[in-house]
């Protein structure tokens, strides 16, 4: 009997926890009636006028909080006698007015009939409104190194009517986010934006008919675009390039170098931290000095047969390149080509080669093996500078001929 009433309790309980597992399962009673509480799906109405923030600009769903085609402002400079001030132009999102720099200072131009800014009293200020005249004359330049290190500024507004940005005019000014170059202007000379690591995009508009060596070497750029209309330059896949797409001026992370491109100019990829890989196309035949100089997470490079030159510094101090493949044309390793290569341990060399300058491969610390598609012969008779290999890991060399 008392097994029986013992039997019974167990049914019980089990009974309850079956039901429990039941009403979980189905959502349990609720003041629904029961259902479900996942809140119901609705079709979004998008709205008919543009949201935004100071970044981007979208349509927002009238019933919920969804965005739909968010996009970045693209900024019209407006100015008056007081500031300037930028409007989107799709959304007509209006910025702040920022008041003309009262701090910079001005050289007449050898004209006599314009004037240049040269600098700025105030080091610690961060928004830089250049007028459209002083003294009643216009303001048509701006001077090798006026904001050199001006590590303060976020922010330049350069007006309509300047038509040459100096030497190293914003050299590294690190904190600079934004700048817009109008279209009036036609020069940008030798690195008038070197180490402005902040700066994320550039548009070139279609005035500029010259860029000057290394003008945005060291930038923290994603995006490169020219102006259809641009007469000299244009863009592809994130890359600057001359009109004909031969020349390849600059490019950034995000870059992917065009099968038209035959040279590479001096530092086109230069301290650029973020650049992992890149594919160098069988079209290029000469690499400039500095391309890759800095690029600190590249970590390895096919360097193809149709390459004849690779420049100084191509790929100094690229800290974690850890192989290297060097094309079969090459007939010179240029001095530091590879100096501070320190994660590299493997080099494949064709016995093209007949010399290797200076300090080549210095500091290729762990440096472990090099492969020389040549005999031991070919390999003594190359003209090798004493430092080539200064301080590099200990090797081991390959030959084909396995002497």
């Amino acid at each position: 009997m008392k097994k029986s009433k013992i039997l019974v309790v167990i049914f019980t309980i089990l009974l309850i926890c079956c039901l429990s597992l039941v009403l979980v399962a189905c959502g349990g009673n609720n003041d629904n009636g029961g259902e479900n509480n996942t809140p119901p799906t609705h079709t979004h109405t998008w709205s008919e006028k543009y949201s935004s923030d100071e970044i981007n600009h979208w349509f927002k769903c009238s019933s919920c909080d969804e965005k739909n085609n968010v996009q970045k402002h693209y900024f019209e400079q407006k100015s008056n006698e007081i500031g300037v001030w930028q409007v989107c132009t799709t959304c007509n999102y209006v910025t702040d007015i920022v008041e003309f720099t009262k701090s910079l200072k001005y050289a007449l131009n050898s004209d006599n009939t314009s004037y240049s800014v040269v600098g700025i009293d105030n080091q610690d200020i961060t928004k830089i409104a250049i007028p459209n005249t002083y003294q009643n004359k216009p303001v048509t330049s701006i001077g090798d190194g006026a904001f050199y290190d001006c590590t303060s500024i976020t922010i330049v507004f350069i007006p309509n009517g300047v038509t040459s940005i100096g030497e190293y005019a914003f050299e590294n000014c690190n904190r600079l986010a934004s700048i817009t170059i109008p279209n009036s202007v036609t020069s940008i000379e030798l690195g008038a934006f070197f180490c402005c690591t902040s700066l994320t995009s550039l548009t070139i508009p279609e005035n500029v008919t010259s860029i000057g060596d290394g003008a945005f070497t060291g930038c923290g750029f994603t995006s490169i675009v020219v102006d259809e209309n641009n007469t000299q330059y244009k863009s592809k896949d994130n890359c600057l390039l001359s009109k004909d797409g031969k020349t390849l001026i600059l490019g950034c992370k995000n870059s992917i170098i065009p099968n038209s491109v035959n040279i590479i100019k001096t530092g086109a990829f230069a301290y650029c931290s973020g650049l992992t890989r890149i594919i160098i196309p069988n079209s290029v035949n000469i690499i400039g000095e500095g391309i890759f100089d800095g690029c600190t997470s590249l970590t390895s490079i096919i360097i193809p047969n149709s390459v004849t030159f690779v420049g100084e510094y191509a790929f100094y101090n690229c800290t974690s390149l850890t192989s290297v493949a060097i094309s079969s044309n090459m007939t010179r390793i240029c001095p530091n080509t590879f100096n501070g290569c320190i994660s590299l341990t493997s080099v494949t060399m064709p016995n093209s080669v007949t010399s290797i300058d200076f300090s080549a491969f210095s500091d290729c610390t762990s440096l472990t093996t090099i492969n020389f598609n040549g005999t031991r012969a070919e390999w003594d008779a190359i003209i090798k500078d004493s430092s080539w290999d200064l301080n590099t890991g200990d090797y081991t060399i390959i030959y084909s001929d396995n002497n």
